[in-house]
């Protein structure tokens, strides 16, 4: 992976480089084309690389175990497990459903098929997350920087290595903070605080966001708003976890 960590890097920072030194232009008729070239490929190398490569094995074990043991005790008995669970209950339910996957496909648990598919929502994500920026890019930058910033993006090693390497859930939490980012833009906090709350739900370290929630509340002097985000985030946290309880005891 060194080799394509080196290609991956210095792709980025040349995407980076000709973005900087770009002049605003308007429509290029090419882009779509580009656009699904850019995503294509990305999700060509990520798929190729990832089918390949074994993963963090201690994380991607534990992922697989977790997954298993849900199919087996179900959600509301997995924290009671003699087991080492350190996630909260949002991506559980990832794994649960691709846990229901290797068993409709018959995959085999220690197969690199298998390992594949636990890569899959970040390796999505990614994808995902690329084709935002596009979106916004081409919106506020213009075509050209739009494609070189969705490039530096799926291209940038620490991005790449995470999802497809690694087979980390960073990428998928990033995929629901940026989707509530748009929305908080669009200052729809109903939507917005329920998918931050997601995003927390999946990933405790999504916190070190609520600044930027704060701070646009603050800009825009939406209190109520605000204020109904904050508590459509908490609502939505207590929601993913309800099954996970017995008796809706939350303070486990």
């Amino acid at each position: 992976m060194s080799g394509i960590i080196y290609i991956c890097a210095v792709f980025c920072a040349l995407c980076l480089l000709l973005c900087g030194r770009r002049q605003k232009e308007q429509g290029r008729p090419g882009f779509p084309v580009w656009a699904g070239l850019l995503l294509l490929g990305a999700l060509a190398l990520r798929l190729a690389l990832g089918y390949n490569s074994d993963g963090f094995s201690v994380d991607m074990d534990t992922f697989k175990s977790w997954g298993m043991t849900l199919g087996r005790v179900g959600l509301s008995e997995i924290y009671q497990q003699d087991m080492f669970l350190d996630y909260p209950p949002g991506y559980l339910y990832v794994l649960m459903l691709l846990e229901k996957i290797r068993q409709w496909t018959h995959l085999a648990w220690e197969g690199q098929m298998y390992t594949l598919v636990m890569k899959l929502p970040s390796i999505g994500a990614d994808l995902l997350c690329g084709g935002a920026l596009l979106w916004l890019g081409r919106r506020k930058l213009g075509d050209r920087a739009a494609l070189l910033v969705s490039a530096a993006y799926l291209f940038c090693p620490a991005i790449f290595v995470n999802s497809v390497q690694w087979g980390q859930a960073d990428s998928f939490c990033t995929m629901i903070l940026v989707c509530s980012a748009l929305l908080l833009y669009g200052e729809k906090w109903i939507p917005s605080g329920l998918l931050y709350g997601l995003a927390v739900i999946c990933k405790p370290q999504m916190l070190a966001f609520a600044p930027m929630y704060i701070f646009f509340a603050v800009k825009r002097r939406k209190w109520a708003g605000l204020g109904v985000g904050i508590v459509c985030a908490i609502g939505a946290v207590l929601l993913v976890a309800a099954p996970f309880t017995k008796s809706f005891d939350y303070w486990w």
